[in-house]
């Protein structure tokens, strides 16, 4: 550690003490266009990348399948606090938002196997049901988080039901504000 502290500047240092990357922040430092009281940014309703990646169960599932549906799409790892403190919240949005809003929220992990990601779910309770309320997919290579352009965990992005990206959420998020109930009622009719 001490070789460590003499050749890296002090938060390098801190990212391998922590295991956490520069941008796993519990809360965006950067200011960017369009940053709305949500924490968000609007993007101009992009195109969102296609991508298919495994759930849980070894199953191929494609973004493309949520056509026609609003979804909202969250990239997080199991070795990111801020992620891991978003979880609850997430869970409890995602119950809502699906019988509410008619909205799927996709959690996509940026782990290198499914192992750690298992592991904190099971040791956390973060949903008192067997079944999650969320689909929870594995993006090993860090492929399609690169391609939505993540830059900070989490991020999570709203796609409406054209398949268009609407909305960009950078850093912890409190999915269960009115604030942001409102907004994803208003955006999920689209």
């Amino acid at each position: 550690m001490r070789f460590l502290k003499e050749l890296l500047p002090p938060a390098l240092v801190a990212t391998f003490v922590l295991g956490c990357p520069l941008g796993c922040t519990k809360y965006a430092q950067e200011s960017k266009t369009g940053e709305t009281a949500l924490g968000a940014v609007d993007t101009q309703s992009m195109d969102p990348a296609y991508f298919s990646l495994p759930d849980s169960n070894g199953r191929s599932v494609e973004m493309t399948g949520f056509r026609g549906k609003p979804v909202l799409l969250n990239f997080w790892a199991s070795w990111c606090q801020p992620c891991i403190d978003e979880l609850p919240a997430l869970m409890q949005f995602a119950d809502w938002a699906k019988r509410e809003a008619g909205v799927e929220t996709v959690a996509v992990s940026v782990d290198e196997s499914w192992a750690p990601v298992k592991k904190v779910l099971s040791q956390k309770k973060f949903w008192p049901g067997a079944a999650l309320p969320l689909t929870i997919l594995l993006n090993a290579d860090g492929g399609v988080s690169a391609a939505f352009g993540c830059t900070k965990y989490p991020e999570s992005y709203f796609i409406d039901r054209n398949y268009k990206i609407i909305r960009k959420f950078i850093g912890v998020q409190e999915w269960t504000s009115q604030e942001i109930k409102k907004w994803v009622t208003e955006h999920s009719k689209q």
